[in-house]
């Protein structure tokens, strides 16, 4: 929800329909509400409201029987920040708010400051504040500064033209998402066998990221938002929006593909000095991203003692040929030197072995029914 004109309807396009920055200048004004549905973790719908924001089109849908807002899980309620009406903005959200608090008393509330590539960097932090300001003013009556300080409101700065947008939604997403825990322990366990740097589960339609996982730091997520500024970025080494980064990175180059392939994009695979990164389908709704060290078979001791024992992914039991082409000795185990000295043969064992552990985790995550307590 927001005021006509504030952005909302090319945000959803981008995020859910792929549009790029520059397309969205074709769009026209949304004009009462448009329902977009969107099939999410398996067995799930996603049933996103964009609310037109003209003056009587909003007083229409804040009208007490009017149920478009009953049931709503999260607002996502969006301030042009180059052209915001004071106090009849501010006032508009107040009535949202108030109106969500009866129809939809659990629903989440995210903010965002839409449009904020307009203003200039060294007045960025002044005008955040003086929105913020602004709407506890206004907001008292719904304890907003309460709500701010507790973060059941999370307030983001947003653009089209950069991947904050998707930082905004993922985080949105997040909060739809049942059993986090039991998709982020999975990803544990994949880390531990793989020796894998990083995991990310997106959601294959707009590639938003889901849930992640790394070991490159002493806590289980290295995502985790800084609650203190509230604003989308940690205190750590890697920023929060690093996966975000990633997503608007891989939406391009599967635009960019499709031009050549009819947007039949399933897998990709890259390689570094430093790292291997694997991107895989995982289910029908969901992709895998995997951030392996380069050296992944010298380094993890899980892979070693799976070679020695010829059991890496049950690789050499469908794959005897290049057992046989790398002298494997009566025991079975792959003549390591050789591997490391061959990097067809090694590419195709590391292929091979992550192959088959992607492909148990897609029958494990394929199996869970997000729909049940």
């Amino acid at each position: 929800m927001g005021r006509s004109g504030s952005g909302k309807t090319s945000m959803r396009s981008m995020i859910f329909n792929n549009y790029s920055a520059n397309e969205t200048s074709r769009l026209g004004a949304t004009l009462y509400v448009e329902r977009t549905e969107v099939r999410f973790l398996n067995n799930l719908n996603l049933s996103i409201l964009d609310c037109a924001g003209q003056d009587n089109l909003m007083k229409n849908i804040l009208m007490p029987g009017n149920n478009q807002l009953a049931l709503c899980q999260v607002l996502i309620y969006v301030f042009d920040v180059s052209n915001i009406e004071e106090p009849k903005d501010y006032i508009t959200f107040v009535d949202v708010i108030k109106r969500l608090n009866q129809t939809s008393p659990s629903c989440k509330f995210f903010i965002l400051f839409h449009k904020w590539d307009l203003v200039m960097e060294h007045e960025k932090e002044t005008a955040k504040s003086n929105i913020i300001s602004a709407l506890i003013k206004s907001g008292e009556e719904i304890k907003f500064h309460e709500l701010y300080l507790n973060g059941t409101v999370k307030i983001f700065t947003t653009t089209i033209w950069n991947e904050t947008l998707y930082l905004a939604w993922s985080r949105v997403v997040e909060e739809l998402v049942p059993k986090a825990n039991i998709m982020k322990n999975y990803l544990k366990k994949i880390s531990r066998v793989l020796n894998a740097k990083e995991l990310i589960i997106f959601e294959r339609k707009s590639f938003l990221s889901i849930v992640s996982y790394s070991n490159m730091f002493d806590q289980d997520n290295f995502y985790n938002f800084n609650s203190d500024r509230n604003d989308g970025y940690s205190h750590y080494g890697v920023t929060a929006d690093r996966s975000q980064k990633i997503s608007s990175i891989i939406k391009t180059f599967r635009k960019s593909a499709s031009y050549y392939n009819g947007g039949k994009f399933q897998k990709l695979t890259l390689h570094s000095r430093s790292s291997i990164i694997y991107l895989d389908e995982l289910t029908d709704t969901m992709a895998i991203m995997l951030v392996l060290p380069n050296a992944m078979l010298n380094e993890s001791p899980i892979n070693q003692q799976n070679i020695n024992n010829g059991n890496s992914g049950n690789y050499l039991q469908n794959n005897q040929n290049v057992s046989s082409s790398t002298n494997a000795n009566e025991n079975n185990s792959m003549n390591y030197n050789y591997l490391n000295s061959n990097t067809s043969v090694k590419n195709s064992f590391e292929d091979s072995f992550i192959g088959s552990v992607i492909k148990t985790a897609r029958d494990y995550f394929q199996n869970i029914d997000f729909g049940s307590n």
